[in-house]
C-alpha cells in the first residue's frame, strides 16, 4: 500500500462478523478464566438450642427448658471440641452438662420476673478446640472461644384478668300508686220524679222500684243496691225533661225526628215504545278544537330532520360503492412510485 493511497470509504479491513466476534469471544473466555471465591470455612463452634423454645407460666411459677449442644463444623478426624462453662441470664440457672463434648444436654430453669410480660433467656457456652488424639475429660483449659444460643428461650407470664369495677346501680323508688278516687254515692231514690217522670223508661222504673205507668209519676224509692251513675252523658240520658223523670237540667232544644214516610218526588214512567232514557252522546273529536288537532298530528308525525339525513346517508353509500378501490391501470403517483396493476404481456 502506497503512502498517498487511501482505501475506499465503503470498504472495511475486517469482516463485520469477525469484528463483532472479537469482544464477545474475549468476554466468554475471560469469564471462564475467573476463579470462583472459595467457600467460607465452616465454623467449629457448637450449636446451642432450647427445647421447648417458648413457655407460658403463671406469675411466680418456674419455667424449664432443655438446652441441647450439637457439634458444629469441626472435623472429627483432626479436631475435638471441649465444652467449658455454661451460663444463662435473667435469673435462670443451668445444670451441669451431661458430656464434656458435644452432643450434650443441660436443664435450664428459673422463675421469671412476675412484673414483666415476656422474659427471654440466652445461654452462653465457652469451648476450646484441641487435637483429635487428646481427651476432653483430661483437658482443664483454657477455653478461649464462646458461643451462644441462636434463638432465646421465651417465657411469657400469664397476667390475671382485671376484675371489672362494679358500677353502683341507682336505687329507683317504685312510683306511688295514685289515690283511688272514691266512687260517687249512689243517687237516692227518695224522689221518684215530677208529674210525668219515672215511668218513661220501663227498665229505669224497674231498677228504681217505681210503680208508675208510661208518663205517670214515680213514687217509689230506689233499691238498696243501686248501680253507680256514670258522669258521662250518654244518648239515652239525652231527652226532654219530661222523659227523664222530671229532671230539668238537660238540653231542652233538641231537634225532633220526622215521623211517617219521607216525601220524595215521584218519577214518571218512560213514555213511547222505547222505555230507555235518552243519554247524551259525544262523537270523537267533537270537543276538540282545531289547534289541538293540529298539535296532535304534528307530534305523531316523524321529525322533519330525519328524512334529509337518511337521504344523505344513502347518497354517501352509493358514492362509496361506485368509487373503485384501485385504479384500473398502472398510474405513476411519484418519481419512483406506481399505483395499480402491471399490464400483462
Amino acid at each position: 500500500m502506497s503512502r498517498g493511497k487511501r482505501l475506499p470509504p465503503t470498504r472495511f479491513p475486517l469482516p463485520l462478523r469477525l469484528a463483532a466476534a472479537l469482544p464477545v469471544g474475549t468476554l466468554v473466555v475471560g469469564s471462564g478464566l475467573v476463579g470462583f471465591a472459595p467457600p467460607a470455612a465452616a465454623s467449629d463452634a457448637p450449636l446451642l438450642s432450647f427445647a421447648p423454645a417458648a413457655a407460658t407460666v403463671d406469675p411466680g411459677q418456674p419455667a424449664e427448658s432443655t438446652l441441647t449442644v450439637s457439634p458444629g463444623g469441626a472435623d472429627p478426624l483432626t479436631e475435638r471440641v471441649c465444652l467449658g462453662d455454661l451460663t444463662v441470664d435473667n435469673g435462670f440457672t443451668a445444670e451441669e452438662l451431661t458430656e464434656p463434648e458435644p452432643p450434650a444436654t443441660a436443664v435450664v430453669s428459673g422463675k421469671p420476673d412476675s412484673e414483666a410480660d415476656v422474659v427471654r433467656v440466652t445461654a452462653r457456652l465457652s469451648y476450646a478446640v484441641i487435637a483429635a488424639d487428646r481427651d476432653c475429660a483430661d483437658y482443664t483449659g483454657p477455653y478461649h472461644s464462646t458461643t451462644q444460643t441462636i434463638a432465646p428461650f421465651t417465657v411469657r407470664i400469664r397476667q390475671p384478668e382485671p376484675t371489672p369495677t362494679p358500677t353502683p346501680t341507682p336505687s329507683t323508688t317504685p312510683p306511688s300508686s295514685p289515690p283511688q278516687s272514691s266512687s260517687p254515692p249512689p243517687p237516692s231514690g227518695s224522689d221518684g220524679g215530677g208529674s210525668s217522670g219515672g215511668g218513661d223508661r220501663g227498665s229505669e222504673s224497674d231498677n228504681r222500684g217505681g210503680t208508675g205507668d208510661r208518663g205517670g209519676s214515680g213514687t217509689g224509692r230506689g233499691g238498696s243496691t243501686a248501680p253507680p251513675h256514670s258522669p258521662v252523658t250518654t244518648r239515652d240520658d239525652l231527652g226532654a225533661p219530661e222523659s227523664r223523670g222530671g229532671l230539668g237540667d238537660g238540653p231542652a232544644d233538641l231537634p225532633e225526628l220526622p215521623e211517617g214516610d219521607p216525601l220524595l218526588p215521584g218519577l214518571e214512567p218512560p213514555s213511547g215504545d222505547d222505555p230507555l232514557a235518552d243519554l247524551p252522546t259525544v262523537e270523537p273529536g267533537e270537543g276538540e278544537s282545531d289547534g289541538t288537532s293540529e298539535v296532535a298530528a304534528r307530534e305523531s308525525s316523524p321529525a322533519s330532520a330525519v328524512t334529509p339525513a337518511v337521504l344523505l346517508l344513502f347518497l354517501l353509500l352509493l358514492l362509496l360503492f361506485s368509487t373503485p378501490l384501485a385504479p384500473a391501470r398502472r398510474v405513476r403517483t411519484g418519481p419512483t412510485a406506481y399505483r395499480g396493476r402491471r399490464r400483462k404481456r
